[in-house]
This record gives structure tokens, C-alpha cells and sequence, in this order.
């Protein structure tokens, strides 16, 4: 059965009581810290990987487009070097 009243704790376990917490304070403050560092490194690294994906559309829209007007400039000019049934 625990003893009635107030429970006499020697001074050393006070202060070591006292230095876990404080301790265990500092220990979890650095966590909070940790996490917020974590979160705002991970909003950067999201942003770039959107970056990247949009590049990548960008370039491959690039290449097809380049591509298009190289086959419309190929046929131009294949159209305008044919000889004509006019002639």
C-alpha cells in the first residue's frame, strides 16, 4: 500500500528529477525543430520534382513540335522541287 501524505525525496533525486526533465525538454523542443526542417525540406524537394516533370513535358512537347516542322518543311520543299504536270 503507498504511504499516506507527502513522501520525503532526497535532495540528489530532486536535482537529478529536475535535470532529466529539463533535458527531456531541450530533447524534444530539437525534435519539433527537426520535424519543421523536415517538412519545409520536403515542400522544396516536391516543388522541384514538379519543376522537373514540367521541364520534361516541355521538352518532349519541344521535340514534337521540331519534329512536325521538320516533316512540314521536308514536304514543302519536296513540293516545290517536283516537277509539275504543267511542264
Amino acid at each position: 500500500m503507498a504511504p499516506e501524505g507527502p513522501v520525503d525525496v532526497p535532495d540528489t533525486a530532486d536535482a537529478d528529477f529536475v535535470k532529466a526533465f529539463q533535458y527531456l525538454a531541450r530533447a524534444e523542443q530539437t525534435a519539433a525543430t527537426m520535424e519543421n526542417n523536415l517538412s519545409v525540406l520536403e515542400a522544396k524537394i516536391e516543388a522541384l520534382l514538379a519543376q522537373a516533370d514540367e521541364n520534361e513535358r516541355n521538352i518532349r512537347c519541344a521535340k514534337v513540335e521540331a519534329a512536325s516542322l521538320a516533316a512540314l518543311s521536308a514536304a514543302n520543299s519536296t513540293e516545290e522541287t517536283a516537277p509539275r504536270k504543267d511542264d
